[in-house]
């Protein structure tokens, strides 16, 4: 039920990743209005969600319940590029490092699934500790809405590191966020499955569980292929075209690959020859 998709098995799971990403989409940018994240595919990826990424989620028959994205902050994080400023004084420096990750993109679609008596956010967020635990993480942070610190189990010893602000949202009441850090331990761990009559090892990597779901692109290809047409609008039409042959797998998979090869190379050369999309090598 719970399930882990990482730089190791992404490849075999696009329709799920891409199930996420159009989750994402409908929630954050047409729900709350978010249109700085407006894309030409109808889905929500930022530079972040590349191969450094990892994402729990919990899948009921083929349909994405829940969903997370979790990083070291030691490579770049969303936190420290946008938020950093927020930091309370008595928290700075803060340690951002590979004992530091950071936990972005929380999406609960179905508020009325449970297992094993608990609500989807809970079985969510009791598999992210144990897989970051494993990972040897020491804490956690994160920009939250305040109306989930309400949400986490209450055995979690947490803290607010940096200042509250207001946000306005399109579709859905306005909200308040925070800068939360969530301290990890194996005893909080194992005290919280007790009090919560909840079974070790419930997260699983998706290939010991989950049929292959492929897909003929990734969501870091999209990324660029969308940036890259904010520059060339007029070739929208084409390109929809292409990405929809890459799905469904049909003849003239070449034409994507000769498109990602563009856009990669623009990329690049925008980038003082990095990519945009975290974790991908410089152009040599």
């Amino acid at each position: 039920m719970i399930y882990l998709i990482d730089h190791r098995n992404r490849h075999l799971f696009g329709k799920y990743l891409m199930q996420i990403h159009r989750q994402r989409y409908e929630y954050f940018v047409q729900a709350r209005g978010w249109f700085e994240l407006e894309s030409f595919f109808h889905i929500e990826v930022d530079q972040y969600d590349g191969p450094t990424a990892s994402y729990i989620a919990v899948i009921d028959e083929g349909r994405v319940i829940a969903s997370i994205r979790v990083m070291p902050t030691s490579l770049g994080t969303f936190l420290e590029e946008s938020h950093k400023g927020r930091i309370l004084p008595e928290y700075r420096p803060y340690p951002f490092c590979q004992e530091t990750w950071e936990m972005f993109r929380l999406l609960v679609t179905d508020d009325k699934w449970r297992w094993e008596g608990h609500p989807a956010v809970r079985v969510l967020m009791i598999g992210m500790y144990e897989y970051l635990l494993g990972q040897g993480a020491k804490r956690l942070v994160a920009v939250s809405d305040t109306g989930l610190l309400r949400k986490m189990p209450p055995e979690w010893p947490f803290r607010e590191i940096g200042a509250r602000e207001k946000f306005l949202q399109r579709d859905l009441p306005d909200g308040e966020s925070t800068l939360v850090e969530i301290e990890l331990h194996e005893q909080v761990n194992e005290l919280t499955r007790r009090n919560r009559q909840y079974r070790a090892g419930q997260l699983q990597r998706a290939e010991d569980a989950l049929a292959p779901a492929k897909i003929g692109y990734s969501p870091e290809e999209l990324f660029v292929i969308n940036r890259w047409l904010v520059h060339h609008p007029e070739r929208i039409h084409e390109v929809r075209g292409i990405v929809k042959t890459a799905e469904n797998k049909l003849d003239g998979y070449d034409k994507f690959n000769e498109l990602v090869t563009e856009c990669i190379a623009w990329d690049w050369g925008s980038n003082e020859g990095r990519s945009s999309v975290q974790g991908i090598p410089v152009w040599h």
